[in-house]
């Protein structure tokens, strides 16, 4: 049972771990720095709501073959951070 208990409270730590480091791959700073070397602020923050993580991962996709620097790795954690505002707020709509 002790074993049980350590295994599973392992599995919670490493969780979270990958779960930060997600949320810090996908931070808002960094999605505006990356959006605003190409475009004004305003015209991402207009869809902010209008599309899931799929949507996102597809634009951000297209905005990389376009030229944008964006490593193929953060397209999950950008799509994930912009599919999950809340229209007109975060760092991309200041």
């Amino acid at each position: 049972m002790k074993k049980s208990f350590v295994a599973m409270l392992m599995t919670g730590v490493l969780t979270l771990g990958i779960s930060v480091a997600a949320a810090t791959a996908g931070s808002g700073d960094d999605v505006a720095s990356a959006c605003s070397s190409c475009h004004n602020l305003k015209r991402v923050c207009r869809m902010i709501g209008s599309k899931n993580k799929a949507g996102w991962e597809k634009t951000i996709s297209r905005m990389i073959k376009a030229g944008a620097a964006v490593s193929p790795a953060k397209v999950g954690p950008f799509a994930g951070y912009l599919a999950n505002q809340k229209p007109g707020t975060g760092p991309v709509c200041q």
